[in-house]
């Protein structure tokens, strides 16, 4: 199988640093240009489904992207970002402060009535469980940087720490294709 993951444009929470998490917010004019240089970018692929998170920021990107190919869009709340709980809506220095103070590592760090990394590895397991009959075919998942982040630690072999780390950019695409090199968060559609 052949996954093609994008993050979703920029939405004015992103540009702000404020987290989201399951919050539902929009592209804003950036984010609706973004989205459509990374459907120009992906027009000529062979794309055999396209899942998305149900959340509207990536349900857009997605949409941006299906108008080049014969293909529904499938929503999924399994493709949400991270759930935050109670420090969703707060600036990202707020989150820092708060994770900070909790004297808990970042990965194993959940805010209240929120999830932890390690239980969004999980629902990204399931995920994965679930597209598996699409063995041998090209599937694009638009989702969150979160959500990406924790599925290249699963579809790469990198820790959470390391996967973690990267920092996902809006509209970037990662290209995972057994037995071959992977491409990691690249964003040169970006630059045209």
């Amino acid at each position: 199988m052949r996954l093609i993951l994008v993050r979703h444009g920029e939405t004015d929470e992103n540009a702000k640093e404020i987290v989201q998490g399951h919050t539902d917010t929009l592209l804003n004019e950036k984010g609706k240009e973004q989205a459509r240089k990374v459907s120009l970018r992906l027009k000529d692929e062979k794309i055999d489904m396209i899942f998305s998170s149900d959340l509207r920021r990536a349900r857009e990107t997605a949409e941006e992207i299906s108008k080049f190919h014969n293909v529904p869009v499938k929503l999924s709340k399994e493709l949400r970002e991270r759930n935050y709980g109670s420090v969703e809506l707060k600036f990202v220095r707020e989150y820092s402060d708060i994770l900070e103070k909790s004297g808990k590592a970042r990965y194993a760090f959940k805010p209240e009535g929120g999830e932890s990394f390690p239980d969004v590895v999980e629902r990204a397991k399931r995920f994965l469980e679930k597209i598996q009959k699409y063995e041998g075919k090209t599937v694009v998942i638009v989702s969150h940087g979160g959500f990406i982040r924790m599925l290249l630690s699963l579809l790469t072999g990198k820790s959470m720490e390391e996967a973690g780390s990267i920092k996902i950019y809006n509209t970037a695409v990662s290209i995972i294709e057994a037995d071959k090199e992977h491409i990691i968060n690249c964003t040169k559609h970006l630059d045209q």
